[in-house]
């Protein structure tokens, strides 16, 4: 999820899971699907417009008229574009702009350098959020369930910034939602021990969606 209404969502009402950060065991509970593939597919398209380039996406291209198509997007500036952007599009431009939420760890070299307006990005995502009546978020991350760059950029890290920055917002007394992650468990997957760790962290404990029956932190899997 990135803007109200702007990006297909997965949405899902529940009685019984209650956050910490909105509600009680007695409301119905609204979660959304929230989304970090952002990264490249963002960094990509600004890397277009700094050489002069025009930033598009699907919708652009099906409002042309016929004028454009999606080999408009990337594949017109060689295939080393697409592949850079990891074969990515946005569906649509959100407001204000494009964005992503990738940083490097505190201290480390980035995979990629670090997003712009990654706090104005997710303390508008917190409040358009709850603005909307969604108590949590369920982090996508379904589609790499091994461990390598790419996840890095559009799974793990992004989880791990949102847990950094809500927490510090929620330590300056602002609201969040919650936040639970969305990820395969499966013979051959890794990447759930990396949520794991981000789990059992002390500092995101009151971030993380709890079962108001047993107290225990909710971890979704497909």
């Amino acid at each position: 999820m990135a803007q109200t209404g702007r990006e297909r969502a997965y949405c899902s009402a529940n009685q019984g899971l209650a956050g910490a950060g909105r509600g009680g065991a007695d409301s119905i509970i609204a979660g959304i699907q929230y989304n970090g593939w952002h990264t490249l597919a963002t960094q990509t398209l600004a890397n277009l417009t700094a050489n002069g380039s025009l930033a598009l996406d699907v919708e652009k291209v099906v409002r042309s008229e016929g004028n454009l198509s999606l080999f408009d997007i990337y594949d017109k500036y060689g295939p080393q574009v697409e592949s850079n952007a990891m074969r990515l599009y946005w569906e649509m431009e959100p407001l204000p702009t494009y964005y992503c939420i990738y940083q490097a760890p505190a201290g480390e070299p980035g995979l990629v350098p670090d997003c712009k307006g990654v706090n104005e990005t997710l303390s508008r995502h917190a409040g358009s959020i709850l603005a909307a009546g969604f108590n949590y978020i369920a982090f996508a991350a379904t589609n790499l369930p091994t461990q390598s760059v790419q996840s890095q950029l559009i799974q793990q890290r992004p989880a791990a910034v949102i847990l950094e920055h809500w927490s510090a917002m929620r330590a300056s007394g602002d609201s969040t939602p919650d936040f639970a992650v969305w990820n395969v468990i499966d013979a051959r997957a890794t990447v759930w021990q990396d949520f794991l760790d981000l789990y059992n962290d002390p500092r995101y404990d009151s971030l993380i969606l709890r079962d108001p029956a047993s107290g225990k932190k909710v971890f979704i899997a497909p």
